[in-house]
């Protein structure tokens, strides 16, 4: 038993440590295990770094794993970036998560990852290594309870059927008594025009008002403890959410400028409140 779990360690530990250099591009492998009951899933991870800017490389190509025994349940991206200038490192990363459709063994071929250099477009790629998952037999269903007698299904059929047709009644009233509940895009909407109308052009108080509204925002949307934090610190917490790459950039992009401008002095442009609340508006109407 501790020596299949010593080769098991063993051979995560080395999935985990592949990395493939492109250029100024190092790919980084790892999966969370090598055998897996058929019940349970795997998350096979794929880590990019470059010590440049996180616009340096456009990705726009989406992964598809070629897959034997598995299929893709779930699959997340994200960008960070640490450091400034000459010391900025950007990290990309894909996570699958794999479910199995068969036991025996389980195989990821692997994938090509494709990029363009920006802003010269120079086209190149960085390729994984391929992923063997050991999967159990599936477990065999509990076993059958002996029959009933056929008045005592009778007798339960009948209260189940009362029982559901007394929760149907009293939901039916409930929700006659009961408006829906909003979502949080449209708590903030809400909010949106009431911080406008209440600022006017006054940039500072807009932005106060906006960087706690899109906090409030993201801390219902996603349950995550965000009060007190930076923009910075918001942008670290939100990198693994289900928001797209373009939708957190511009959430992020409108912290930041809301964090500099609220506690600087700014000379705004007529109408800037109007064109920047009109934004926000077109944004989270799509959301």
């Amino acid at each position: 038993m501790h020596i299949r779990l010593l080769l098991t360690v063993v051979a995560i530990l080395f999935v985990g440590s592949i990395a493939i250099g492109a250029g100024s591009i190092t790919l980084t492998q790892s999966i969370d295990r090598t055998e897996a009951p058929f019940e349970e899933q795997a998350v096979l991870e794929f880590v990019l770094t470059w010590s440049s800017p996180q616009s340096a490389y456009r990705f726009e190509r989406p992964l598809q794993p070629v897959l034997d025994k598995l299929r893709v349940g779930r699959f997340a991206t994200s960008i960070s970036s640490t450091g400034s200038g000459s010391e900025e490192v950007t990290t990309k990363r894909f996570e699958f998560s794999l479910i199995p459709t068969e036991s025996g063994i389980g195989r990821v071929e692997p994938v090509t990852i494709a990029f363009l250099s920006w802003p010269d477009s120079i086209p190149g790629e960085v390729v994984t290594e391929p992923v063997s998952i050991t999967i159990a037999a599936p477990r065999p269903p509990d076993a059958q309870p002996d029959r009933l007698p056929v008045w005592l299904l009778v007798l339960a059929g009948a209260c189940v059927a009362a029982g559901g047709g007394a929760v149907y009644a009293y939901r039916r009233r409930r929700a006659r008594a009961e408006m829906p509940e909003k979502t949080p895009a449209e708590r903030l909407l809400e909010r949106l025009s009431t911080l406008q109308k209440e600022a006017g052009s006054d940039l500072k108080r807009f932005q106060t008002g906006l960087f706690s509204m899109l906090v409030d925002y993201l801390e219902q949307q996603f349950d995550l403890p965000l009060a007190g934090k930076t923009a910075d610190e918001v942008a670290s917490a939100i990198a693994h959410t289900a928001l797209s790459d373009a939708q957190r950039d511009s959430i992020v992009g409108w912290l930041q400028r809301a964090e500099r401008e609220k506690y600087q002095p700014v000379n705004p442009s007529p109408g800037e409140t109007v064109r920047l609340a009109n934004d926000l508006r077109s944004f989270f109407d799509k959301m």
